[in-house]
């Protein structure tokens, strides 16, 4: 689909702006599941305490109203960094509603679990290579239910000893 548009006999573009932006690193020995992206701190398990935020946003769909006639549309784009030892497995970031548990965090911890991906939001690395920089974006999809979402990803494996990959993703807007 293209990004150019006619109004008036008048073409333009729609521009993606971020609207929210998310990182975490993924060690050696993490297994494979579901994980929440920070701000730059390890990956959170889904459903567990953590001392640190997930990067979350509430999107609601009063905020991004049709412009030109043309509806708001979300997508994910993302970058996967990996040290010298591949991490053997593959990595699918996506866009999750967030919910808390009804006893959610003791003891300087919150509880934060991520629910079933938003449809057509994900962005996926296959077996990324050691030393490898890579760059992914998702399709395009419409705004979920007004409610509370963070990125996350979801791990295929194990990693294996010495393993290290970083991981950013951005949440992204704009108007067909």
């Amino acid at each position: 689909m293209s990004l150019v548009n006619k109004v008036k006999g008048y073409e333009y573009n729609a521009p993606y702006r971020t609207i929210l932006n998310a990182g975490g690193s993924h060690t050696a020995a993490k297994v494979a599941g579901k994980y929440g992206l920070g701000y730059g701190d390890p990956l959170a398990v889904s459903g567990t305490g953590t001392l640190y935020p997930l990067a979350m946003v509430y999107i609601a769909d009063a905020d991004f109203p049709d412009v030109r006639e043309e509806p708001s549309k979300l997508r994910i784009r993302a970058q996967l960094c990996t040290n010298d030892v591949a991490p053997g497995g593959n990595f699918t970031m996506g866009l999750y509603p967030v919910t808390r548990p009804a006893a959610s965090g003791g003891a300087g911890i919150c509880i934060m679990t991520l629910g079933t991906v938003v449809s057509g939001s994900t962005v996926a690395f296959t077996a990324p290579a050691a030393d490898s920089i890579l760059s992914g974006v998702g399709t395009d999809f419409a705004l979920p239910a007004d409610g509370f979402y963070a990125i996350g990803v979801v791990t295929s494996a194990t990693m294996p000893a010495s393993s290290h990959v970083h991981i950013n993703a951005q949440l992204q807007h704009h108007n067909q």
